[in-house]
């Protein structure tokens, strides 16, 4: 009854610079990344099959170049280890559902690109009981097939 989904993404994508947010306009930048993150309903960026009832159950956002209180977690949270080896700076963010029907689960839709225009494609990697299996989203084809 649980689906879970992992985004991995430099942080140029979803905020459009990829260091700390030290200005106001930073900050705000990364306030409203976080918002929609965390959205459900109509604005929510993982939309599942309705009649699987998926709701959306947890949500952790981790950056090395941000502070955790400005992506919505405790203080007590430790971001992920920067490493220097290009420079850049990632989100990590987990997704956790609650299905009350997961074998109805057909499809899901991915809304980042609507969402964050840093987007040009998503490289997905699925595995369920079923198999497992690999696809490239595209704004044009941004849903992800459940077998």
């Amino acid at each position: 009854q649980t689906l879970s989904l992992h985004l991995d993404s430099p942080l140029v994508n979803l905020v459009g610079f990829e260091h700390a947010a030290n200005s106001a306009k930073d900050k705000a930048a990364v306030q409203a990344m976080t918002k929609t993150l965390r959205s459900t309903g109509a604005g929510a960026v993982f939309v599942a099959s309705p009649s699987a009832e998926c709701k959306l159950n947890g949500v952790k956002l981790e950056s090395a170049a941000l502070d955790p209180a400005l992506l919505g977690e405790s203080a007590a949270t430790k971001p992920a280890a920067q490493g220097d080896h290009d420079g850049h700076a990632d989100l990590d963010a987990d997704f956790t559902f609650r299905c009350a029907h997961p074998e109805r689960l057909q499809k899901i839709e991915v809304r980042l690109f609507d969402a964050f225009k840093g987007f040009n494609s998503i490289d997905v990697q699925l595995v369920t009981g079923k198999r497992q299996g690999a696809a490239k989203l595209t704004p044009a084809a941004n849903s992800i097939t459940v077998p």
